[in-house]
């Protein structure tokens, strides 16, 4: 996928974004009383955002890290092995010659069946 195709994508985002941080700053002119409701619609409404952003991302074939909800948007990263992904937000890993295979800074590895890691192994 082109970096061209997300450009208007982020730029709606990015302007809605805008939006957001503009009440944020005018809710300071609120009574009290008022300013504690626009705060939680605010914090709803940046989730939503981001939701939104996740799904259209994935719905784009990307891949999604899901260390925070919403998920982040994997990025492509250059390494001296090629190109890999890259979690934005906890800079976990997925090398793309193994697809779905996630190893995390903890050296955790998740996977298609779940968490890889040494706390969540299976008991037998």
């Amino acid at each position: 996928m082109a970096p061209t195709t997300l450009q208007p994508v982020k730029g709606a985002f990015a302007l809605f974004r805008e939006g957001l941080a503009a009440v944020r700053d005018a809710k300071a002119l609120l009574p009290a009383a008022q300013q504690e409701a626009v705060t939680v619609t605010l914090e709803k409404a940046g989730t939503a955002a981001s939701l939104a952003e996740a799904q259209i991302a994935k719905a784009l074939g990307f891949r999604l890290h899901e260390c925070t909800w919403p998920p982040q948007i994997m990025l492509a990263v250059k390494t001296p092995n090629g190109e890999e992904k890259r979690c934005p937000a906890c800079g976990a890993t997925t090398d793309i010659r193994t697809p779905r295979r996630v190893v995390r800074s903890s050296g955790a590895i998740s996977t298609e069946q779940g968490d890889r890691s040494p706390e969540n192994k299976p008991r037998r």
